[in-house]
C-alpha cells in the first residue's frame, strides 16, 4: 500500500502543471494515474470496513458530485475532451473516495507524510541546481525543451530534473526563479506551500522540514508562497505553548509583517498586479453570465478569456482557481467544492483545521490548480473532516 501511495502521490505532484505535461507525455501520465489510483482505492476497500453510517455519507457525496457534473454537461452542451472525461468521471470520484477512506481508517496522515517527503526530495534537487547552476553557473545546462505552457518557449534544462523557466526582479535584484520541475515558479511554490501546510497543520512539526521548505519557497520569488509561509509562521508563533519562548518570538511578528507588506507593495506596483486584477474582473463577468450552471467544464477558461483586457497583457494566462470553478460550473459546482471548506471555518473544528481552510482559500484565489488531482486531494480532506465530525 505504501508503494502504491508513493506512486500515486508522485503522479499527483507531476500532474500539478509540471513541465513534463507540456512536452508531450500527458496522455501516458493520465493512463498511469487511472491505473494507480484504482489500485489504491481497491487496496483501501479490501483492507478494512466502514461503518454503515459513514458509507452512506460517502455515497451521498459521490452521488451529489456526479449529479452536479452531469447537469453541467447537459446544460452547457459543450464538447468534452477525453482528458476532461477521465478527470471528472474517474480521477475525482476515486480521489474523494480514497481520501475519505484513509481519514476514516486514520491512515491519511501517513499518506500526507509521503507527499511531504517527495516534495522535500524535489526541493533538495531544485536547490542544488538553482544554487550551483542558475546562480553560480558551476553546473552547466544539459539540454533544452520546448514548453507549450509558455507558448512554445525554449526552456533550459538540467538533466530534465530542473528547469529555468522565468526571471524576476525581486526586492530590486534580478534573479532566475527556482521552478524545479514545474512549468513556472508559482507552480513550484504552490507545491512547496501545500507541503508546508500539510506538515505544520496535519503532521508533527519538524524544524528542519520547515526551514528547508521555507528556504525553497524564497528561491521561487512567489508572492503567494511568501504569504502562505509568513501566515503559517505567525500562526505557529501565536500558538506556541511555552510562554517565555512565545513572548520572545512575538517580537519578530512586526518584522515579518513589514516584510510581507513590502513584498506586497513591490508586487502591486508591477504589471503583474494589473493583470491579476483583470483576471478577477474577467472571471467575475464570465461567471455572472452563467451564474447557476456555468459555461461548461471545457468552456470556463474560454469564457473568461473573452473578457480579458488584451491591451495590458501579452498572453491569456490565468492566475486563480476560484473564478475558473465558478465560470465552469456556476453556483452548483462552487457549492460542491466550497461547502466543506466553509463548514470547517464556521463550525466547531480545531484551530489547525480552520487555518487549513483559510490557507486553502488563499491558494484558490491566488493560484491556478483546478482540474488537478492536488485540488481534489484538498477537497477530499475537507469532506473527510466534516464527515468524520458528523459520524462521531
Amino acid at each position: 500500500m505504501n508503494i502504491v501511495d508513493t506512486l500515486l502521490l508522485l503522479l499527483i505532484i507531476i500532474k500539478t502543471n509540471s513541465i513534463y505535461l507540456y512536452i508531450g507525455v500527458e496522455n501516458k501520465l493520465n493512463f498511469y494515474l487511472i491505473v494507480v489510483i484504482t489500485i489504491a482505492v481497491l487496496l483501501e476497500v479490501i483492507s478494512g470496513r466502514l461503518s454503515l453510517q459513514y458509507f452512506k455519507k460517502m455515497l451521498l457525496v459521490i452521488v451529489l458530485y456526479f449529479f452536479a457534473i452531469i447537469i453541467n454537461i447537459l446544460v452547457s452542451a459543450s464538447v468534452i475532451s477525453s482528458n476532461i472525461l477521465i478527470y471528472y468521471f474517474i480521477v475525482v470520484p476515486l480521489m474523494l473516495i480514497l481520501v475519505m477512506y484513509k481519514y476514516y481508517k486514520n491512515t491519511l496522515t501517513n499518506f500526507l507524510a509521503i507527499f511531504v517527503r517527495i516534495v522535500l526530495i524535489l526541493a533538495v534537487i531544485s536547490l542544488l541546481f538553482w544554487c550551483f547552476g542558475s546562480v553560480l553557473n558551476i553546473i552547466k545546462p544539459t539540454n533544452y525543451v520546448v514548453s507549450s505552457w509558455s507558448g512554445g518557449q525554449v526552456t533550459t534544462s538540467y538533466y530534465n530534473l530542473y528547469f529555468e523557466t522565468q526571471n524576476a526582479l525581486f526586492l530590486g535584484y534580478k534573479m532566475i526563479r527556482n521552478s524545479g520541475i514545474f512549468a513556472e515558479a508559482p507552480m513550484w511554490s504552490l507545491l512547496l506551500s501545500v507541503a508546508l501546510i500539510f506538515q505544520e497543520l496535519l503532521l508533527k512539526h519538524s524544524t528542519r522540514i520547515f526551514v528547508l521548505l521555507m528556504l525553497t519557497i524564497l528561491t521561487t520569488a512567489s508572492t503567494t508562497g511568501f504569504f502562505i509561509a509568513g501566515s503559517l509562521l505567525i500562526y505557529k508563533v501565536i500558538n506556541q505553548k511555552r510562554s517565555w519562548f512565545k513572548y520572545i518570538n512575538l517580537t519578530s511578528i512586526p518584522v515579518l509583517i513589514f516584510t510581507l507588506v513590502k513584498v506586497w507593495g513591490e508586487k502591486s506596483d508591477s504589471a503583474s498586479a494589473s493583470i491579476r486584477y483583470d483576471d478577477y474582473v474577467a472571471g467575475f463577468l464570465a461567471w455572472k453570465n452563467h451564474f447557476i450552471f456555468g459555461s461548461g467544464l471545457s468552456s470556463g477558461i474560454r469564457a473568461i478569456e473573452s473578457y480579458m483586457d488584451t491591451t495590458i497583457r501579452s498572453n491569456l494566462g490565468y492566475s486563480n482557481s476560484f473564478f475558473v470553478i465558478l465560470a465552469q460550473g456556476g453556483i452548483i459546482l462552487g457549492v460542491l467544492y466550497f461547502y466543506p471548506v466553509v463548514s470547517v471555518l464556521l463550525k466547531r473544528f480545531s484551530s489547525n483545521s480552520k487555518m487549513l481552510a483559510l490557507l486553502f482559500i488563499i491558494l484558490i484565489f491566488t493560484a491556478i490548480f483546478t482540474d488537478t488531482p492536488l485540488f481534489i486531494l484538498f477537497v477530499g480532506i475537507f469532506y473527510a473532516l466534516i464527515l468524520n465530525r458528523e459520524n462521531t
